[in-house]
């Protein structure tokens, strides 16, 4: 195989590389992926979660951050904790390495609703 020949093939290949990169980028950060992302997010949490989880929409960077609108976690009982945006900045470098460390977290008018009852002179906050 000729250099000339090689040279073509390796450019050929990185051009293909770097198109996929490309193309990967673009569907990321996409509203269809966003909205697939979502849909496996309140899925998941159904499993491990002891109620239902919602979440209305999610929106911006998924490399640099994200905003979560219109979240409640509910239960049988009604809703336990109700906020109308959470923004999460962090580094994806650290989430893809398992290290769920946030650069910042900011809960916009979050609401928390509390109830009790009395078990064997006891309160018990659910």
């Amino acid at each position: 195989m000729s250099v000339r020949r090689l040279t073509r093939w390796t450019l050929v290949v990185l051009a293909g590389l770097l198109l996929l990169v490309a193309t990967s980028a673009v569907v990321v950060q996409s509203a269809w992926f966003k909205e697939r992302l979502r849909r496996i997010a309140v899925s998941r949490a159904s499993e491990s979660l002891n109620g239902q989880l919602s979440i209305g929409q999610l929106n911006g960077s998924l490399l640099h951050g994200i905003e979560l609108s219109h979240v409640v976690f509910q239960q049988t009982a009604g809703p336990v904790v109700s906020v109308e945006q959470i923004s999460v900045r962090y580094d994806w470098r650290m989430l893809v390495r398992r290290h769920f460390v946030f650069d910042e977290l900011v809960l916009t008018r979050p609401e928390i609703h509390l109830t009790s009852a009395r078990m064997a002179g006891t309160f018990f906050i659910s």
